[in-house]
């Protein structure tokens, strides 16, 4: 196990959905606090999402996490087809043997049997990348939708990333 810090730790600090402050911690502070904690691990959440950056700043932030020996996991939202591809893409870049994904989005809530055979859909690339998906617990699917969205899928690169509060 690798202890580590995820950017829903400084939530405030960040930004919360559409409370942001005046200014932001930005990625380069929070690989600094994970530093400074003797940490070796960041989990980069939705809320600093890295589909937003540019080229240049995934660059600089991928030079300054080699340089600072920490590992990244990418974290998203919204598991559409599209959006899960571009975050391979983005764990690949990284470096990143996990992605944390919150099935749903603002506008977009798809039920059990789409979620599924997604999941199905992606598990060779998965594979070949050595790259697991956790999927957050979330308010909306029950904790037995989970477990048998994960007995249908099957795959070791598939789990649950349980979160403990999401229930309260």
């Amino acid at each position: 196990m690798i202890l580590g810090l995820s950017s829903f730790a400084f939530g405030w600090s960040i930004g919360v959905g559409e409370n942001s402050p005046t200014r932001p911690m930005t990625e380069n502070e929070l690989v600094g606090a994970t530093a400074s904690n003797g940490l070796h691990c960041l989990q980069m959440g939705d809320n600093l999402p890295l589909h937003t950056f540019s080229k240049e700043r995934m660059l600089a932030l991928k030079a300054i996490l080699e340089k600072s020996n920490i590992r990244l996991e990418v974290g998203a939202r919204k598991l559409t087809a599209e959006h899960f591809q571009r975050y391979i893409e983005l764990a690949a870049f990284f470096n990143s043997p996990l992605i944390r994904f919150v099935i749903d989005g603002d506008d977009y809530q798809p039920d059990l049997i789409t979620v599924t055979s997604l999941l199905k859909s992606f598990v060779p690339e998965l594979e070949k990348r050595k790259i697991t998906l956790g999927i957050e617990n979330h308010d909306r699917f029950r904790a037995k939708d989970l477990a048998d969205m994960m007995k249908t899928v099957n795959n070791k690169h598939v789990g649950i990333c349980l979160d403990c509060v999401n229930s309260m």
